[in-house]
C-alpha cells in the first residue's frame, strides 16, 4: 500500500495523493523551472534545480525550490515568482531555498526545510541525485526513499534516480536535532 497524504486540490476540496504522486509532480515542476535557464550548456551540465514539497506545522503544503552551485538562475527565479500564489494567511505556495554556494540543490532544500520547521514530504531534482557519497545518500540519511526511473544523467554517468519521498521521520528528526 503506498504512503499517502491528504492535500488540498485547486478547488479547495481534499483529495488523496500518494507521496509518489507528489514526487512525480515535483519532478515535472523541477523540469519546468530548470527549463527556463536560457543557456543550453549551463542548463544541461552546470546547474540542478530541485523541488521538494513540505508541510508546515498546520499541515499546509509548500514547494521548496532550490538550486545548485551559485543558486537558481534569474530566469528560473522569475518563473517561480510567476507561479507563486498566497493562501488566506498571506503565505506563499512556493519558496526559494537559501542558496549555500557550491552546495547541491537537494542539500540546499534539506537545510532550508530543517531551518524553517518544515516536514518534508516528497521531491525531485532535474537530474538524478549524485552518488556515491552525495545527494542520493543525504536524502536517504534524512529519511527519504529514492524513487522513479533509473537514468544515467550525471556528468560521471552513474545510474541513479531523481525523485524521493519521505517515510522515516525518526531519521528526519535526528537530522533536525543534531545536523549531519
Amino acid at each position: 500500500m503506498p504512503l499517502s497524504d491528504v492535500l488540498p486540490s485547486s478547488s479547495g476540496n481534499l483529495r488523496l495523493v500518494t507521496l509518489q504522486d507528489l514526487a512525480n509532480r515535483a519532478k515535472a515542476l523541477a523540469d519546468e523551472i530548470h527549463g527556463k535557464i536560457p543557456w543550453f550548456k549551463v542548463r544541461e551540465w552546470f546547474k540542478v534545480t530541485a523541488v521538494t514539497f513540505a508541510a508546515r506545522r498546520d499541515g499546509s503544503v509548500v514547494a521548496v525550490v532550490s538550486g545548485s552551485g551559485r543558486g537558481l538562475e534569474s530566469a528560473s527565479v522569475e518563473h517561480v515568482q510567476s507561479l507563486t500564489t498566497h493562501d488566506e494567511f498571506g503565505r506563499p505556495n512556493m519558496v526559494l531555498a537559501t542558496n549555500i554556494p557550491d552546495t547541491h540543490a537537494e542539500r540546499n532544500a534539506v537545510i532550508y526545510m530543517a531551518e524553517n520547521d518544515l516536514r518534508p514530504l516528497a521531491g525531485a531534482a532535474y537530474l538524478n541525485a549524485c552518488s556515491p557519497e552525495g545527494c542520493n545518500e543525504l536524502v536517504q540519511k534524512v529519511g527519504a526513499t529514492m524513487y522513479g526511473p533509473i537514468t544515467i544523467a550525471t556528468k560521471k554517468k552513474i545510474p541513479g534516480q531523481a525523485q524521493y519521498f519521505w517515510g522515516d521521520y525518526q531519521a528526519w528528526s535526528r537530522y533536525v536535532e543534531h545536523g549531519e
